[in-house]
């Protein structure tokens, strides 16, 4: 008996301080333009969140999940989502490269802030798009770990109901 109750409270600890859940905000930002000379083209970029942005953010080439630049040898290396909450949010990109003839972009003149998950749409030309997704990932490590210590107890109740009375 006290060897089951060791593997129960072990269970019960490696619960408690099993792998916590994530959750973020998914921003993703697509812009297929052919008049933005000399580099027109489809540019686009995906950036996590941990939530829903509130102030004015910039985030790093290394932190940027994805990006499509329609230069050949450049990068989008930052971008901004500025006064998300605000009633006038831009994105802004820039391009470190030496190959990109822009420096930057500004994209403004969305349909709203972008105060919750949805499709925002500016009215710029080529009507940039800027989805807002909010994600969860469940904690499936504590979900087989539980799986996994049930059916343990299972079959060690199940092996001490199957030993007969007389037998220590």
């Amino acid at each position: 008996m006290t060897f089951l109750r060791r593997v129960l409270t072990l269970g019960v600890l490696l619960l408690a301080i099993g792998t916590p859940a994530r959750a973020g905000v998914i921003y993703d930002f697509y812009w297929d333009d052919p008049e933005v000379a000399p580099a027109a083209g489809v540019y686009a970029f995906t950036v996590e969140a941990p939530d829903i942005l509130t102030t004015t953010t910039t985030i790093t080439f290394p932190n940027l999940l994805a990006t499509t630049d329609p230069v050949p040898d450049d990068f989008i290396g930052s971008v901004v989502i500025g006064q998300p909450v605000g009633p006038s949010p831009y994105v802004a990109m820039n391009f470190p490269g030496p190959n990109n003839p822009l420096s930057a972009i500004v994209i403004n003149a969305w349909s709203g802030a972008f105060l919750s998950p949805g499709v925002y749409t500016s009215s710029a030309p080529g009507n940039p798009t800027l989805t807002v997704t909010q994600i969860a990932s469940e904690p499936t490590s504590l979900l087989l770990l539980g799986t996994g210590l049930l059916s343990f107890v299972a079959k060690v109740r199940h092996r001490r109901s199957d030993v007969p009375a007389d037998k220590p």
